[in-house]
């Protein structure tokens, strides 16, 4: 079990059969059971210094008697993310430098690509990250039933039990205080809109085992019940590691804040995932370093704590609802499918330059207009002509016709949607 604030998650029970869409792709386990308890015994065994010889012997002569740290129970798992492709648009203000005296306003339009979040809530499973890179490159394949078993052992499959169809809805409703993304941005929740999200839901495999360890507790030595897990969808796993309750103590002992869950142990142990990747930034004052901010905030705000249990308690608790999987912007994981929805992305990417560069040009050619004369004239300036400006018009009158053009086809359904349901209250209330 994973012993954590707010109670116990029992994680080890009777696999239950769960429904999932034919829109779910899952990621192969690529990580045999063998490897797994290999590697998860040896881990663990170094991290709490218990039976360390012992278990690296078995490790390289498995065919020794030799008294080493082995699971009592190991089990397949298929835990539910959603991976997202999304446009929103807010008002935020900004600076370049936290010595900057004053904010800029700013209409700004965030892209998301390649972002990540949990599709269930059990603390600190769903606090880590595993859509790792090259996770990502690999190609997951639709759900089956036969994926319910694995090396002859049943794959505990946790549901989706929430979706990130509400996060703009809860972004909206916060305090100002609470928008304050760092000393350098904030937004307006107000003025949050989203402009499309694309929800791929996916299962990431891993194998979750149980030890018993002896360690002090309370000045004795105890037999301490402990969960590690190991990323089964990669080559190269990390291996997670129950912390020991006597390290839990020291770090309280010594003041430290934020102290992990778990042990990660393993590459890219130097540069794990993020949940939040910013793919643009687009405004008159936005820089790489707010778009960093940016990811950070999100990070902290929706994945650590108790942020996400108070999301799915809000939106899909008891009678709120589940996940609706008829939801066009629930996407099927696929190479197709993202390409589509990522060149529409770059479309307005490329939009927002060429508009700026023709804001530049016009009002270079403005400048010009108003001088009375050569003597006026700046040598250094850029000589801009009519027929220039009408070429950068011409340009973004093509790209917004290939804009619409290549907008895919559930979001135009899913914009006609929303704009019947819009109309629904006030064709009602004229009768």
């Amino acid at each position: 079990m994973l012993r954590r604030s707010g109670g116990t998650v029992k994680t080890f029970h009777k696999p239950g059969w769960r429904f999932y869409s034919g829109k779910v792709r899952a990621f192969p386990f690529v990580v045999s059971k063998e490897r797994a308890i290999q590697e998860l015994s040896v881990n663990t065994a170094v991290s709490t210094a218990y039976k360390t010889v012992g278990t690296y012997l078995r490790r390289y002569f498995p065919s020794m008697n030799i008294d080493a740290l082995r699971p009592t129970r190991v089990e397949p798992v298929y835990l539910p993310t959603w991976l997202i492709d999304a446009r929103v648009q807010a008002t935020l203000w900004l600076k370049k430098t936290p010595e900057q005296s004053e904010f800029n306003k700013d209409d700004v339009e965030v892209q998301f690509a390649h972002t990540c979040m949990p599709g269930f809530c059990y603390r600190p499973l769903s606090e880590y990250c595993l859509a790792t890179t090259d996770l990502l490159e690999a190609k997951p394949v639709e759900w089956s039933e036969d994926m319910r078993n694995q090396d002859g052992d049943n794959v505990l499959c946790l549901p989706f039990t929430l979706s990130p169809f509400q996060l703009a809805e809860s972004a909206r409703h916060l305090s100002m205080a609470d928008a304050n993304v760092s000393d350098i941005i904030r937004f307006e929740p107000s003025s949050l809109r989203e402009i499309m999200m694309a929800a791929y839901p996916v299962l990431i495999p891993i194998w979750l085992a149980q030890f018993v360890v002896q360690a002090p507790v309370n000045g004795r030595r105890q037999d301490v019940v402990l969960t590690s897990f190991i990323e089964a969808g990669r080559s190269e796993p990390r291996i997670y590691i129950e912390l020991l309750p006597v390290v839990e103590t020291l770090f309280n002992l010594l003041g430290l804040k934020d102290t992990p869950d778990l042990l990660v142990r393993g590459s890219p142990v130097e540069y794990p995932p993020r949940w939040t990747n910013v793919r643009s930034i687009l405004g008159n004052h936005a820089t790489l370093e707010h778009r960093k901010h940016i990811e950070d905030w999100i990070d902290l705000s929706l994945c650590k704590g108790v942020a996400l249990a108070k999301y799915r308690e809000q939106h899909f608790s008891g009678s709120k609802g589940t996940v609706d999987w008829e939801d066009v912007r629930i996407r099927p994981f696929t190479l197709e499918e993202r390409a589509a929805n990522l060149q529409w992305l770059g479309t307005a990417e490329n939009l927002f330059v060429l508009e700026k560069m023709l804001e530049f040009y016009g009002q270079k050619h403005e400048n010009k207009a108003r001088q009375d004369g050569a003597a006026l004239s700046d040598p250094n300036s850029i000589e801009v002509t009519q027929e220039q400006i009408q070429s950068i018009q011409d340009k973004i009158d093509t790209l917004k016709k290939e804009r619409e053009e290549k907008k895919p086809g559930w979001l135009t359904q899913y914009e006609i949607q929303q704009r019947l349901l819009a109309e629904t209250p006030r064709t009602e209330a004229s009768q």
